[in-house]
């Protein structure tokens, strides 16, 4: 007659296995500090070289950047002046759609209410698309400032166009509004993501950068470091800001049947990640009016689509109004 003390050894180690397995998911001491949806996924090191100098312009965090005329400089914001794209009090009004990893289309709905402690950027809840209410985001705005004002104070960085981005809900109120910067001359278009509530997710993701020279298979890479402030249970959480390295690519020119019209585009593919994810984007770049699609594939399985729909110039604000002059 064989033994069964063979059978019981194993068995009893299966056992011990499964406890060691589940005492570890519950304690604190060996959670890890990132929490993603997505295995945590070491990176290889950009294969480019640092950017090559350019009389005129200095390089900042992989981003070209003009150096103004001592002329230039005496204007209120010298680095509008050699805009083609993004004019001073001009705006660009983008829908957008959410997309859950089961490919479920959702809105952001804003739930902010002063003086219970949370932050107007986390104060958010998921909506479905099909009981849109009056705070609903359902598109959002960027317009661009006409100088700083008073507000130039309180920028660490001020060699920048800035943006007032704005999230709208469905009744067109202003739900949210930050003050960011961008990056456009002769070298490059780069641009930071919508953020807060919802958005503040893209910012694990590749930002819309499009270098020069414009042309397909021209190829480059950009580093950035997502800071732990733009965490959220929903995605991720992480004590530090984390580095991604991306890879961009300009593959392929045409033309495209947009809300503005049929217009020429530039198709620029990016694809990388870091520590707490991978990430990705497709955008479509004009040059007369910037990146008319951007369909960003996020850290956490989802994937968040947004569509130009309206470019308009404004009137410029009247002295000592909102611009603060």
């Amino acid at each position: 007659m064989k033994s069964s003390y063979p059978l019981f050894f194993l068995l009893l180690l299966a056992i011990v296995s499964w406890q060691a397995c589940d005492n570890d998911k519950n304690n604190p001491a060996t959670t890890p500090t990132v929490t993603t949806n997505e295995p945590k996924e070491k990176v290889e090191p950009a294969r480019s070289t640092p950017l090559a100098p350019k009389e005129g312009f200095k390089i900042q965090k992989g981003v070209y950047i003009e150096r103004p005329t001592p002329e230039a400089l005496k204007e209120e914001n010298p680095y509008n002046l050699d805009n083609k794209i993004f004019l001073e009090n001009r705006s660009f009004t983008y829908s957008y759609v959410h997309y859950r990893q089961d490919g479920t289309p959702i809105y952001c709905r804003s739930v902010y209410s002063s003086g219970k402690g949370v932050p107007r950027d986390k104060a958010w809840i998921y909506q479905p698309v099909d009981e849109v209410t009056d705070e609903t985001i359902t598109k959002v705005r960027f317009s661009v400032a006409e100088g700083l004002g008073r507000r130039g104070n309180l920028l660490k960085n001020k060699d920048r166009t800035f943006l007032v981005y704005e999230n709208l809900a469905y009744t067109g109120d202003v739900k949210f509004r930050a003050l960011v910067g961008m990056v456009e001359n002769s070298q490059n278009v780069w641009l930071i993501p919508f953020r807060s509530q919802l958005f503040n997710l893209l910012h694990s993701s590749p930002y819309p950068y499009v270098r020069a020279p414009i042309e397909v298979g021209n190829t480059w890479e950009w580093e950035n470091e997502v800071h732990n402030r733009f965490t959220d249970p929903r995605w991720g959480e992480w004590q530090e800001p984390e580095a991604m390295k991306y890879t961009y690519e300009i593959t392929e020119k045409k033309q495209i049947d947009s809300k503005l019209g049929l217009l020429e585009c530039f198709e620029v593919k990016a694809t990388g990640g870091g520590l707490i994810g991978r990430s990705s984007l497709v955008a479509l770049f004009n040059k007369e009016y910037g990146f008319i699609r951007l369909s960003f594939q996020n850290i956490n399985g989802t994937a968040t689509v947004f569509e130009l729909e309206e470019v308009k110039n404004m009137e410029p604000p009247k002295k000592g109004g909102t611009n603060g002059k």
